[in-house]
């Protein structure tokens, strides 16, 4: 039996999502908490609940109720500088979602928390049926992302720049 229950996230979750959030922030990407990069960080609730198409799920640990891991979909295209004008085009469509913070507790890593969100991820966008594409990108997770059964879009670390887009097929 699994230690932990995927669900979709409450309002009562944020304070244990912001706590998981800034520990990847700081152990993950060096940098710690930046506004201009994480825009969603005080905007949990409106971004996650409140807007047409968007959720995100929380993985709550059985004992302690922290929250473990969690992981999400919202409306947004391709941002980067480094990607070609057709690229962005064909992935800003309404039908586009992308997969974002999808993060592990780094303690509860290799135990498929990840791959299971995933799973539920998956399911949620096929059962409403509001997104037909799922995109997402990545600088730290590549081995994980090409465990599983995604296309690579568009490599920007070639022209200097650090993340690595994909569709994750449905």
């Amino acid at each position: 039996m699994k230690s932990y229950k995927i669900r979709l996230m409450r309002i009562e979750d944020i304070e244990g999502m912001k706590r998981l959030m800034r520990r990847i922030f700081d152990r993950d990407y060096g940098y710690g908490y930046n506004p201009k990069y994480h825009k969603d960080y005080e905007r949990l609730e409106l971004i996650y609940k409140r807007k047409k198409g968007n959720f995100m799920y929380v993985v709550e640990d059985n004992e302690s109720k922290e929250i473990i891991g969690m992981g999400g979909v919202k409306r947004e295209g391709i941002k980067s500088k480094y990607v070609s004008k057709e690229i962005k085009e064909r992935y800003e469509k309404e039908d586009v979602g992308k997969i974002v913070r999808l993060f592990v507790d780094d303690r509860r890593r290799r135990l498929g928390i990840g791959k299971d969100i995933v799973k539920k991820i998956k399911s949620k966008v096929k059962r409403d049926g509001i997104f037909k594409t799922i995109i997402l990108s990545t600088e730290k997770a590549i081995p994980f992302w090409e465990r599983m059964k995604v296309k690579k879009i568009y490599d920007e670390r070639l022209k200097g720049g650090y993340e690595v887009y994909y569709e994750l097929k449905l």
